[in-house]
């Protein structure tokens, strides 16, 4: 990076490390947390997780602040690094992670450290081919978070150049499964409601009718998905200017999460949590579409309407709707 980028990827890293770290009690998972840190309540928890973000730093200090400094430290260092490695616009890649991930990542601590560290180091190993290497990595960040199983079947699909009816075929029969399921969930969460009432059923049980009916009750879930829903169509319609070697696996994980997502949806607290794979790829697909555009008139309305739909989708989502319960205090 040239020096006027290092000197903007060290501002911009401070401030959101900074905010992280000393968040103090925002988000819903703050306090899970910082108990397991804490009291060591890892019960749950995935083994190299615990090694290395509780057992080990607990060695140095066990004030839980350490823990939100190394995990705040690890998110933002590695979704930075990759922003300013592979995005053609990186202001807005920046204002795409601050609106739509970081606050998320207050909450879903483990997957949101898998992640970027996936996407820096995930896709750099499928460019070069290193597929045993990738499996090895992808089974390490499993033992971080276990939906990192899920992109183990990613390398069969991530490099193809499909044709675009291929694409459009799989696409259309995901929506048609997810858009069949919006008629159906009420009754299934139904059964889950009552069935969990049953004394013999374990806790697990009802952890899925709670997720299914918070789900079902959800507004911002459906908007979330229609909108990746409505890319996937823009994507695909300007698919050819994505069809190369380094653009094609971004392209792919969006389309993948974003199937996934569809087909999964509602039955699972899962589907939403793999969703996330294929989202975070608008990081980089976002820039790569307003560029596709050659005349720049063209580019800067994209990139102005850009800018103005995910701040509306942030005022939405965290300020009004409260998703991730960080701007409470503040209401």
């Amino acid at each position: 990076m040239k020096n006027n980028k290092i000197l903007f990827f060290i501002i911009i890293f401070i401030i959101l490390f900074i905010f992280s770290t000393f968040r103090n009690g925002l988000g819903t998972d703050y306090y899970y947390y910082a108990n397991i840190y804490n009291n060591l309540d890892t019960s749950h928890t995935e083994f190299l997780f615990k090694l290395l973000f509780v057992t080990i730093p607990r060695v140095i200090s066990k004030n839980a602040i350490i823990f939100f400094a190394l995990t705040s430290f690890i998110i933002n260092y590695f979704f930075l690094k990759t922003i300013f490695r592979y995005s053609q616009i990186v202001p807005l890649a920046i204002i795409i992670y601050i609106t739509q991930f970081y606050f998320n990542s207050f909450n879903i601590v483990r997957q949101f450290i898998a992640i970027s560290l996936f996407l820096y180091y995930g896709i750099k190993i499928l460019n070069e081919k290193r597929i045993v290497i990738y499996f090895i990595f992808i089974f390490l960040l499993a033992q971080i978070h276990y939906s990192m199983y899920f992109m183990i079947i990613f390398p069969f699909l991530g490099s193809h150049n499909f044709k675009k009816s291929i694409y459009w075929f799989i696409w259309i029969a995901s929506f048609i499964i997810f858009f069949t399921q919006s008629y159906n969930i009420v009754n299934i969460s139904k059964i889950f409601s009552s069935t969990a009432k049953l004394n013999f059923l374990s806790d697990k049980f009802n952890f899925v009718s709670d997720a299914s009916n918070y789900f079902y009750g959800t507004f911002t879930t459906n908007i979330q998905l229609i909108i990746k829903n409505i890319l996937c169509v823009v994507f695909i319609l300007r698919i050819k200017y994505f069809k190369n070697n380094k653009n094609i696996y971004w392209l792919n994980l969006f389309l993948f999460g974003a199937v996934l997502h569809n087909i999964l949806f509602k039955y699972s607290l899962y589907a939403v949590r793999i969703g996330y794979y294929g989202e975070v790829a608008l990081l980089i697909l976002i820039p790569l579409f307003i560029n596709s555009f050659k005349e720049k008139k063209y580019r800067i309305i994209l990139l102005i309407l850009f800018v103005i739909f995910f701040s509306f989708s942030f005022y939405y989502r965290f300020i009004i709707n409260g998703e991730s319960e960080v701007f409470k205090r503040f209401n």
